[in-house]
């Protein structure tokens, strides 16, 4: 997490976030379409299941 990685891509590819809520049970999950890789990630500590700052 020293975003070396974010400053040398070319193309702005790569962001670092807060948003580290992405487990996934299964490999065909973490499979994502266009659609919901333009979705903007949803607030923080708002993960699903949760309540909003618990």
């Amino acid at each position: 997490m020293c975003g070396l990685c974010v400053e040398a891509c070319p193309t702005r590819a790569l962001t670092l976030t807060n948003n580290y809520e992405l487990a996934f049970e299964t490999r065909e999950d973490a499979i994502l379409e266009k659609w919901q890789l333009l979705e903007p990630p949803p607030p923080l500590g708002t993960a699903p299941g949760t309540e909003q700052g618990r």
